[in-house]
């Protein structure tokens, strides 16, 4: 790891002049937010899932399997569109991850878990699925978690010193 880089991302020192001045104009995740609308044609999509899950009778093919498959290619193969910005500094993630919160049970009162999922840049939609579903069990699991035990004992300090850990 050379230096100023992360355990989670490498510096880019190799981009323009003009790339590098970006969050210094866009200080804020506001101000440096892009937004998109984007219309799919999934009609043979829709037609591959009927035919796939037709002779399944659980652990089915999802809409949202396939948009995670798909999201992890991209990613794959643009790796531009996994950077981050810290310390007004430019960073090449290390890692696809993908993470989300998720309800333990499907009822309102439930807690909330947050899973966080590692792919691999040749992952298929047959792993996609595999991880997201060993992800979800784990996330649904009725053990606390390390992050959940953690923000456990963080909400038990007073709000003035959990303020002043979280700044630090």
């Amino acid at each position: 790891m050379s230096f100023g880089d992360r355990c989670d991302g490498k510096q880019i020192r190799t981009l323009s002049n003009y790339r590098r001045v970006y969050p210094f104009i866009m200080k804020t995740r506001t101000e440096s937010a892009i937004y998109a609308d984007f219309e799919f044609e999934v009609e043979k999509t829709l037609e591959y899932m009927e035919n796939v899950n037709a002779g399944l009778t659980e652990k089915k093919i999802k809409f949202f399997h396939i948009f995670l498959a798909s999201l992890v290619r991209t990613v794959a193969m643009r790796p531009q569109l996994n950077r981050f910005v810290m310390g007004r500094r430019i960073f090449q993630r290390n890692k696809i991850q993908i993470s989300m919160i998720v309800k333990k049970k499907l009822d309102e009162e439930s807690e909330y878990s947050n899973i966080k999922v590692t792919f691999d840049p040749r992952d298929t939609l047959d792993t996609v699925i595999k991880k997201m579903n060993e992800s979800l069990n784990y996330g649904r699991g009725d053990e606390k978690k390390h992050e959940e035990k953690e923000i456990d004992l963080l909400i038990k300090f007073p709000d003035i010193i959990l303020k002043f850990i979280i700044w630090i």
